[in-house]
Formats: structure tokens, sequence, C-alpha cells
């Protein structure tokens, strides 16, 4: 999950993103749960990631 701030501590306009990416989720069992590992994001993840990021500035450029 992400998304995209554009503006720094000053005003200034600095576009940059803020992203959760979880290394893990944990799974009841009995007694408690348990921390299993999510495999590493593929070579995908990051292009798919771009991709939607650039079709929403390219959306909300155009609706003005």
């Amino acid at each position: 999950m992400s998304f995209i701030q554009f503006f720094g501590s000053a005003l200034q306009v600095t576009p940059h993103f803020h992203s959760l990416v979880p290394d893990g989720v944990f799974v009841p069992r009995e007694g408690g749960v348990r921390f299993e590992a999510l495999p590493p994001p593929t070579v995908l993840v990051p292009v798919f990631a771009c991709a939607a990021a650039l079709t929403w500035i390219i959306a909300t450029s155009f609706s003005r």
C-alpha cells in the first residue's frame, strides 16, 4: 500500500512515496499465533507500482 505526498514540511513541492510492505503475516494456531514470512517480491512488483502511480498522475493531471 502506498500513497504520494506532494509537499514537505516547509510547503516545498517534493513528491515522494510512503509505502507499507509486509514481510510476513501472523497465523493463528493453538495457544497463540506464529509469524510466517512472505516470499520476497518479484521484479514485477515495483513495475506495477510505478505503472499505477503514473496512471493516477496522468488521470488527475488531465481532469483539471
